[in-house]
Formats: structure tokens, C-alpha cells, sequence
């Protein structure tokens, strides 16, 4: 691993140097583990681009970066510009930006709830100048609560699946447990901190962790370049896990619990997630093991009461047919190099085909509990789980 690799990592960095000027710059986790490289976002396009093609990733993440994109927007544009003649213009301007933004990852609600709120702010009165900088200090909002709020889930969840495991008797009384989860939730997926990685983080903290386990998740290896980079750098005991693995990991009864971000929750806590959750939602089941959600509020969508209708965004097919790492052999050593591993056909002809989804959809019958920064929902007798109670 690289010895420039950020500890702690971040995924974005924001200053605003005068009243007139933000800069912004994300870390293109497209490279990582093996380099580290920020480059600077300029414009409300280019943070479009960098959330289409996962420079950037994570529900909060991507929400930050957009929101952070629009505040740097405005507070550059000059006084003499047509966008801040009148209060119709500025508002049809921003709603503009919102619009655009929202497409580029249209599964994450954080982004849209995210993006809502930059348009509450257009509602703050009359005198244009006055609206522009609420906007703007609302975008910067979005960014800045984001550490404080994961602390506060990644608690809630650590101690809750602790009681519970201990509750059942599967663990002694402070006793360490081994956690599962999926894709990466850590610092790089968000602010700081991280969510469903939080919780594992938090339980490293109290002395509880005995080891986490994390999927390689694939084509774009999440798990095994992001998470495992987190991990490293925090020096938490883990252990990467092939994605057709999972059913044999719990089978061995290596783990205590599963833990998991979301991208969209409905309010019967029906969950979108990264690809390969439902399986681990499933095994977990079948194996009578906790799966829990772990996400902000900000991620559960009010007007969803199930998973069927939330957008399931299929990415290329290329993602699946190449792959990018370290050059170990040959006259690159130590460069970085794509490679594809399928066949020429496979993706470009339709008689080879490729399904390559973004995420899945775990029924509310499978989530143990969602954990959100106020507090914990377990799932009720009648299988579902109430999310408003954590609203």
C-alpha cells in the first residue's frame, strides 16, 4: 500500500477560502488502494461526472459532493449575472442544477433528499442575494453534519447487536463478536466515519470486534480495494471474503452478525443496496444471524412503502469485463494497468450478454433492524420494520 494513503481518509475536502470562493476536491477512488490522487471539481458538471462514473461513490458521499458543487456554483457567479436578476431567475437556475444532478445515481435518495433541501432554501424569502447565500450554507450543511450523525448510528448499532447476541446467549457477556458487511461504508463512502464500517469501527473501539469480515463485492471491488484500505489503515483485525464465499463464511459459523449500508430505504424497511446484499440477507436468515441496516435518516424514502418501485440503476458492461490494479510482473512493476479478463464478445454482442445491476432490493422480512442516527427499528412480528420511529 501506498505510504501517501490518507489516515484518516477522506473522500472530500471543502474550504471556502472568501465569501466568493469554494474549492473542492475529491480523492478518485477509481485508483485507490494503489494511488492516491485528488483532483479538483470546478463546476456542477464536473461533480455530475465524478458521481456518473464513481469517482466518488457512497450514498452520503455523492450527496455532499453534489450539494457542495451548487455552493461553489453560486457563490461565484458575478453580480451583473442574468442568474441573480430576479428571484424567478435564481430559483429557476438552481432548480436547474438540482434537476441535472439528480440524475447521475438516481437510486441513492440521499441525493434527492439531499438536493430537496437545497430547494427549501430557494424558499427563504424574497431578496435574491439573501436566498443565494441560505443555499449556499445549506449546501455546505448537507457536508458538514454527516461525521456526527455516522458516530451516532455506528453506536446505536454496535450496542444493539451486542445485547441482542448476548440476550440470545450466542455470546458471553463482553464477549467479542465478528461482523460481515458489504461493498464500503466507511470514510470514503461518506464525511468521516462511516455507517454500516462505522459500526464495525465503533465495535474495534469498545474492545468487542474480533474480526470483520467484508466481500470482495465486484466488478468494481469495493470491498477489496476500498474497505480493505480502510481496514488496513485503521489496523482493525478483517479478513476479505470472495463474493461466492458468503453462504460458506456463515455456514462456518465464523460471524455473529451482518451489517450493511443502504442507498434507499422504504418505510417497511425494505432496503436498496449494493449488489450482493440480498444474498447476504438471505444466508444470514437461513443461518439466524442479526442483518442490520445501518444509514441516516436521510437515506429512508417517505414515499416508499416497499421495495418494488425503487429505480435499479444497470451499469456497463465493460465495468464486469475489465479490471484495474497494480501491474506486479513484467516491465511496469508498480504502475497501474486495465486488463480485461472476458472474452472480446462478452458485453458487445447481444448473444453475450452481461447483467451487471448496481444494487438489489433486501425485503423488509430479511432486516433484522434499521439503525439510523436516532436510534434503532427492529423488525415487528408482522415482518416488517417501523422506520418512522427513527425519523
Amino acid at each position: 500500500m501506498s505510504s501517501t494513503s490518507p489516515a484518516p481518509l477522506e473522500s472530500i475536502r471543502f474550504s471556502r477560502p472568501t465569501p466568493l470562493r469554494i474549492t473542492l476536491s475529491i480523492v478518485d477512488q477509481l485508483l485507490l488502494p494503489h494511488e492516491v490522487r485528488w483532483f479538483s471539481i470546478s463546476s456542477v458538471p464536473e461533480a455530475w461526472s465524478a458521481i456518473r462514473n464513481m469517482n466518488i461513490r457512497g450514498a452520503p458521499a455523492l450527496a455532499s459532493l453534489a450539494t457542495l458543487s451548487v455552493s461553489q456554483d453560486l457563490v461565484a457567479l458575478p453580480e451583473g449575472s442574468e442568474h441573480l436578476a430576479s428571484i424567478e431567475a435564481f430559483r429557476k437556475y438552481v432548480e436547474g442544477h438540482c434537476e441535472y444532478l439528480f440524475t447521475a445515481r438516481p437510486t441513492a435518495v440521499n441525493l434527492g433528499i439531499a438536493l430537496e433541501r437545497l430547494r427549501g432554501a430557494l424558499k427563504a424569502g424574497e431578496d435574491v442575494r439573501e436566498v443565494r447565500e441560505k443555499v449556499v450554507e445549506e449546501g455546505i450543511t448537507v457536508w458538514s453534519e454527516d461525521v456526527g450523525r455516522n458516530m451516532a448510528m455506528a453506536d446505536h448499532g454496535a450496542k444493539w447487536v451486542l445485547a441482542k447476541l448476548e440476550k440470545e446467549g450466542k455470546i458471553p457477556a463482553g464477549g467479542k463478536i465478528s461482523v460481515l458487511t458489504v461493498c464500503n461504508t466507511g470514510s470514503l463512502a461518506t464525511s468521516g466515519y462511516g455507517t454500516a464500517l462505522g459500526l464495525i469501527t465503533r465495535l474495534h473501539e469498545l474492545g468487542r470486534l474480533e474480526r470483520a469480515y467484508y466481500t470482495q463485492t465486484t466488478p468494481y471491488h469495493q470491498g477489496s480495494r476500498l474497505t480493505a484500505l480502510e481496514l488496513t489503515t485503521l489496523r482493525i483485525p478483517s479478513c476479505m471474503v470472495c463474493d461466492t464465499a458468503v453462504g460458506s463464511l456463515m455456514q462456518s459459523g465464523a460471524v455473529h452478525a451482518v451489517a450493511v449500508g443502504a442507498d434507499r430505504i422504504a418505510l417497511t424497511g425494505a432496503t436498496a443496496n449494493k449488489i450482493g446484499t440480498f444474498q447476504s440477507a438471505l444466508l444470514a436468515s437461513h443461518f439466524h444471524l442479526p442483518f442490520l441496516v445501518v444509514a441516516p435518516t436521510a437515506t429512508i424514502d417517505p414515499c416508499l412503502t416497499s421495495g418494488d418501485s425503487i429505480p435499479i440503476e444497470q451499469r456497463p458492461a465493460i465495468e464486469a469485463c475489465e479490471v484495474r490494479g497494480r501491474v506486479v510482473r513484467g516491465e511496469d512493476v508498480g504502475g497501474q494497468a486495465t486488463v480485461r479478463v472476458a472474452p472480446e464478445e462478452v458485453g458487445k454482442e447481444d448473444w453475450a450478454r452481461v447483467y451487471n445491476p448496481g444494487f438489489d432490493v433486501t425485503p423488509a422480512g430479511l432486516v433484522s433492524a434499521v439503525v439510523t442516527e436516532r436510534g434503532v427499528a427492529e423488525r415487528g412480528e408482522g415482518g416488517e420494520v417501523d422506520v418512522r420511529s427513527v425519523l
